[in-house]
């Protein structure tokens, strides 16, 4: 989600248009049923205002009236439309040497300006996980329906092999830890107790299992050629879009608030291991990036960090939408 109203900002800024992002969002658990669910609003401007401006503007430059039906770039943007250009940086930009990843790192951090609750929950989990002023390296692993469908999940050996390397170059023993699977903190904290160094795995308390229940299935019926659209109780599979769709209000807000604190952390953090391919671990390295103004150490596993607006790129298994 975050991903594509990235693309849609960037579309208003390039088109100089009023962007106002309309309609029930997913992981919306509060009343509103939007994005201010956990940040605040992008825009002062409702859909009949940015409609009003857009029209005026065009009667301006084209000579068309307000009752007209304007044939040109519409009133709205197409929702999962490819950017023409993803490498487009306006001039000015780039004529300082700036590139895609400042570029879209702006835009995150724009986007992700969390609202009072989130930031409260934040603040929550970083007393409660003794995070202040502690230098520690952020690690994703994302499994779950995401396993094996349109990218190979990494071995276990791998991670603690990156996170060892980060620890050794830059002497960290913390680790906060964001992962789908509610068995991943167990197995990186025994994989590292058998290595010579100390080493501590944090993650927030949070419910996992609403996310991770029945998500691998659907992932190997994909890889079997089988897609299922929809949650079916036949083929054991669920797609997280499915549970959202059923959930109530709490356990949306508790899935929203889990994925802002880890994408928080995981910004924070003094170096990252993880897999580009997942939009979560993108995202956060994008915050960062705005944030901290440099990029920090970090391994993917996978992939290069990758912005292709949702074309398809090369990747070593084969092909992926980035």
């Amino acid at each position: 989600s975050m991903n594509y109203l990235i693309i849609q900002l960037k579309r208003g800024f390039r088109d100089n248009r009023p962007v106002v992002f309309e309609g029930q969002w997913i992981y919306a658990g509060c009343q509103a049923l939007d994005f201010t669910c956990i940040v605040e609003t992008t825009t002062s401007c409702s859909v009949p205002g940015t409609v009003s401006i857009h029209l005026k503007n065009l009667e301006h430059r084209f000579g068309y009236g307000e009752e007209a039906t304007f044939e040109g770039p519409g009133l709205a943007y197409p929702y999962r439309l490819e950017e023409i250009d993803p490498d487009y940086v306006p001039p000015v930009y780039k004529l300082e040497g700036k590139g895609s990843l400042w570029y879209n790192s702006v835009f995150t951090q724009f986007l992700l300006r969390f609202n009072p609750q989130m930031l409260e929950r934040i603040e929550r989990q970083t007393h409660a996980l003794d995070l202040i002023s502690k230098r520690y390296i952020g690690v994703q692993i994302r499994r779950g329906d995401a396993c094996g469908q349109t990218r190979p999940c990494v071995d276990m050996e791998l991670y603690i092999e990156a996170v060892l390397q980060m620890a050794e170059k830059y002497d960290m023993d913390l680790v906060y830890l964001a992962s789908d699977d509610p068995e991943a903190a167990t197995e990186l904290q025994t994989g590292l107790d058998g290595t010579t160094r100390k080493m501590k795995v944090v993650q927030q308390s949070m419910d996992r299992d609403f996310m991770a229940r029945n998500t691998e299935q659907c992932a190997r019926l994909a890889n079997m050629g089988i897609r299922t659209l929809n949650a079916n109780s036949a083929t054991g599979c669920e797609w997280i879009e499915d549970k959202l769709n059923r959930a109530n209000l709490n356990d949306k807000a508790e899935q929203a608030g889990g994925v802002v604190t880890d994408i928080e952390f995981l910004a924070n953090a003094d170096a990252f291991v993880g897999t580009f391919t997942s939009a979560l671990s993108r995202i956060a390295f994008q915050l960062s990036r705005a944030r901290k103004g440099f990029v920090k150490p970090y391994i993917s596993l996978d992939i290069p960090w990758c912005w292709a607006g949702f074309h398809v790129i090369p990747a070593p298994w084969g092909e992926y939408g980035c």
